[in-house]
């Protein structure tokens, strides 16, 4: 469709076959500012138009060749923008009615008025430019409506594409919350978690073992739901001081399971976020220890009766020692016993001699005789000394006897109150063959020192592989030297609430490089067969998990390391 050029306002086509017609109506229009071209017929008209474009044209409706109403129609429907108007002296009312059809701009009978030519003129150039802005602002809500249509299409194309992939989404998140409920449900542990206000949202199989409740039926609990009161008020505020402090929570405790059987556990809590980053709740897995401590205690007994045999051999000497002079004092005991027995037969038998009158002076000469041929003198001075002696000897061998039984007895009945100072002296006596050879054992026990609620076996074991530890650190140190014996320096102190035990040596000391590890399981610096690593790792296990105590160090290279335990009393 063709449209007008914007640029030719007013410009007029004038199409009559009567020339005179034209050119007045042309000097009208002309006159009153408009700009005409005149066609004499349609097919100058249509070659007109191909030219140029106009706002408007006047034409007659009788014309040779093609009609008035042919040129109209032709106007009409290929320039729909130009105003047309008819000037003819037809007054057919049928004609009229065709022309009128066409939707006209006006209808001027000649002859023709030059005012009503003009004020129709104006009508029919007003009523286009009207049209026209109608039209454009038709257009232009037309293309308003047509690309809010895009946008709404693209906008629901968008949505769609959204619905799409959140549906995608939510089947993804359902396929993954299907399958981690899956992976919870093959994990042996109890796992739980909780909302802020420390309801439970979901756990796992292992969890029902526990607790008694099907995982699809704990949604909606509270601990109080699963747990005897008292307990479940530890637990409910264990839980509210996690969620509002944050961090995470590892514990032991003693717990009863639904099938009312006794279990050791660990309890690791940690909060969980939501997607602002605000705490939402907690998720909880229960590890089940049992076996574990109990493996532990075999394993700290096997331990201490390795230390046993490790020690045999020193262990041995110490005993073979007196029992070799005990032995000895007992054969000189013998011998004398054998010297003795004419004197003491002769004294047996004086009674009888002075009866038979036997004179006084025979008497004595037999009996000085017997004293100089027993040597009197000589055996009443050594058999009290043997026989201290060998008092002794049994002493020292029960006091390495007891203290290997105080070392080696099991814990039966769980902690105790120890003397801490007597478990020390055992552990130093039953370690003599350690570091006897090259330092010599100072203590400084304080003797007000009360007694400790603890493991006495598992305590002797610490006592031991630190004094072990130390023989070999100043062993080493000895043997950088000239061979002096080191020293190992065992003190006990009360301090506060707890007790402070200090073991320190003036050996090698620890290299700053492994510092670090010296706790660690297996970590070790020793020669094949001399160590495994397991010393003061086993050590620092005991103090800190076993009795909630602590265990740390001070070192220097070439000068000596001390050892602190705290224990709480």
């Amino acid at each position: 469709m063709k449209g007008m050029n914007p640029e030719s306002s007013g410009s007029v086509l004038i199409v009559d076959d009567e020339e005179m017609v034209r050119h007045m109506l042309n000097r009208i229009l002309t006159d009153n500012g408009y700009h005409c071209s005149m066609a004499c017929d349609a097919a100058e008209a249509r070659a007109c138009f191909k030219q140029t474009c106009f706002d408007m044209v006047l034409s007659d409706l009788q014309m040779p060749g093609e009609s008035g109403l042919d040129l109209i129609r032709f106007v009409r429907s290929e320039y729909p923008d130009t105003a047309v108007i008819i000037v003819t002296v037809v007054e057919d009312l049928q004609t009229a009615r065709e022309a009128i059809a066409l939707d006209l701009y006006g209808y001027v009978i000649k002859p023709v008025d030059s005012s009503q030519l003009l004020i129709s003129v104006a009508n029919a150039l007003r009523r286009r430019g009207l049209e026209l802005k109608e039209k454009a602002y038709h257009q232009m809500l037309e293309k308003k409506i047509y690309d809010r249509t895009l946008e709404l299409q693209e906008t629901v194309q968008k949505l769609e594409t959204a619905r799409k992939e959140k549906e995608e989404a939510a089947n993804q998140l359902h396929d993954q919350l299907f399958f981690l409920q899956i992976l919870m449900d093959a994990i042996p542990a109890p796992i739980f978690y909780k909302d802020r206000e420390g309801v439970y949202r979901g756990g796992n199989l292992a969890f029902k073992s526990y607790s008694g409740v099907p995982k699809d039926r704990i949604v909606g609990k509270t601990v109080f739901d699963i747990a005897p009161s008292e307990l479940a008020k530890v637990y409910h505020q264990a839980d509210m001081k996690l969620i509002q402090e944050g961090g995470r929570q590892v514990y032991e405790a003693s717990v009863k399971f639904a099938d009312g059987s006794l279990h050791d556990v660990v309890f690791h809590k940690d909060v969980y976020k939501d997607t602002e980053g605000h705490i939402a709740g907690i998720v909880g897995v229960i590890l089940d220890i049992t076996e574990r401590k109990q493996l532990e205690k075999k394993l700290l007994q096997a331990q201490k009766l390795e230390s046993i045999g490790r020690l045999a051999a020193g262990i041995a000497h110490e005993i073979n020692t007196p029992a070799q002079y005990v032995r000895d004092n007992l054969r000189f005991l013998e011998d004398a016993l054998g010297d003795l027995k004419p004197v003491l037969d002769f004294v047996m038998r004086l009674s009888e001699e002075i009866r038979k009158e036997k004179p006084g002076t025979e008497i004595v000469d037999e009996l000085e005789t017997l004293l100089k041929t027993s040597d009197m003198e000589y055996l009443l001075t050594e058999i009290p000394q043997s026989i201290t002696q060998s008092l002794e000897g049994i002493y020292h061998v029960n006091k390495i006897v007891l203290s290997m039984r105080d070392f080696s007895r099991p814990n039966k009945d769980g902690k105790t109150s120890v003397n801490l100072n007597k478990a020390i002296e055992s552990s130093i006596t039953i370690s003599q063959n350690e570091w006897k050879p090259v330092a010599v054992v100072e203590t400084d026990f304080d003797a007000t020192l009360p007694q400790v609620f603890c493991l006495a076996g598992e305590m002797n074991q610490v006592f031991l592989n630190l004094l072990i530890n130390a023989a070999h650190a100043v062993e080493e140190a000895v043997y950088k030297t000239d061979g002096t014996k080191g020293t190992i320096s065992v003190s006990t102190r009360k301090k506060n609430d707890s007790v402070e035990i200090r073991f320190s040596d003036n050996g090698s000391g620890i290299p700053e490089s492994i510092r670090h590890r010296i706790f660690d399981p297996f970590f070790t610096t020793k020669e094949v067969g001399r160590g495994i690593g397991q010393g003061l790792n086993v050590a620092y296990r005991i103090i800190t998990e076993l009795h909630g105590g602590s265990m740390d160090f001070i070192t220097e290279e070439d000068k000596g390391t001390t050892f602190m335990i705290r224990m709480p009393i």
